[in-house]
């Protein structure tokens, strides 16, 4: 008996071969470097409360302890940078051409669907629009299972929606 050839290779998709490559570089591999930045009022340590009432002590009004002015106080101008937030999108993105230039990612025609169950294991994903049986429903992609699955298997009209809907959103 001979089994259907599943991988149809999608031509049309190695445009982004060169993109992958610098998207991969700066949104994975973080290089660091070792930056000695100074606390600035929202790191410091400690409750917000103040620390005496605003009238009737004769003091002069104070706000919080990690004021600039207070000793142990965080600095006006600090050079703490927040982290970046990378976006769910652009990394399903960048491991999604990263498995399709490993050649992991494989298309196929519902009339061959009795032939996936044989392709069936723990080291497979099968997509498509509808959920049924052992696929997943497309929209429900997400980051982890690049990382728990070796290849994947994508009906034809769900390769289109993941191109059109989920990779090309900006």
């Amino acid at each position: 008996m001979k089994l259907p050839i599943f991988s149809k290779k999608p031509y049309f998709l190695y445009i982004y071969k060169n993109i992958i490559n610098i998207d991969f570089i700066y949104k994975f591999i973080k290089i660091k470097k070792k930056i000695v930045f100074k606390k600035n009022k929202r790191l410091i340590r400690g409750s917000g409360i103040k620390p005496w009432p605003q009238k009737g002590t004769g003091r002069a009004r104070a706000g919080d302890k990690k004021s600039p002015i207070w000793r142990g106080g965080g600095v006006t101008f600090s050079n703490y940078v927040l982290p970046k937030i990378i976006k769910k999108k652009y990394i399903l993105k960048s491991l999604f051409f990263l498995f399709l230039i490993n050649n992991n990612i494989y298309i196929y025609e519902k009339k061959n669907l009795f032939f996936l169950i044989l392709l069936k294991n723990k080291n497979n994903l099968f997509f498509d629009i509808n959920n049924f049986f052992f696929i997943k429903n497309i929209n429900k992609i997400n980051n982890k299972d690049f990382f728990l699955f070796k290849n994947f298997f994508f009906s034809i009209e769900s390769i289109i929606f993941l191109i059109n809907n989920i990779l090309n959103e900006k």
